[in-house]
């Protein structure tokens, strides 16, 4: 079992459990390109090079502008997941969500699911 130290950035908290990545979201989460660089640092550092199963936990975003949805599509993000599970509860979330997936299109299998558990079960049909 893999177990790091939980890393926070200005937007996000993240750690890694049983090799996978869990990103949630803080409170009222405004998402922008800087924000998403950030991440994608703090992923190189936590992953160590590793491409690791992802649940990002955006049940707390206010809102992420297009810039930020498409860097995080981008191959300097989608390189580092086998693949990505969004967890979702509200209207804004959901539609986020959708025009990620559907309009950004990453590039690693990544789905919308209402609670950690669902996508836990999904990722974990995914083979490496």
């Amino acid at each position: 079992m893999l177990n790091l130290s939980l890393i926070e950035t200005s937007m996000a908290f993240m750690h890694v459990e049983d090799d996978i990545l869990y990103i949630t979201l803080k409170e009222d989460a405004d998402l922008k390109v800087e924000n998403i660089d950030e991440m994608i640092d703090a992923r190189i550092r936590i992953q160590n090079g590793k491409k690791m199963k992802v649940i990002a936990d955006i049940r707390n975003i206010w809102q992420a502008s297009l810039k930020a949805r498409k860097r995080a599509a981008s191959s300097e993000m989608q390189s580092q997941n086998i693949a990505m599970a969004i967890v979702t509860d509200s209207l804004a979330s959901k539609l986020l969500a959708n025009f990620f997936i559907k309009i950004n299109k990453p590039s690693s299998p990544t789905r919308m699911f209402n609670s950690k558990e669902e996508g836990l079960l999904w990722l974990n049909t995914i083979g490496v």
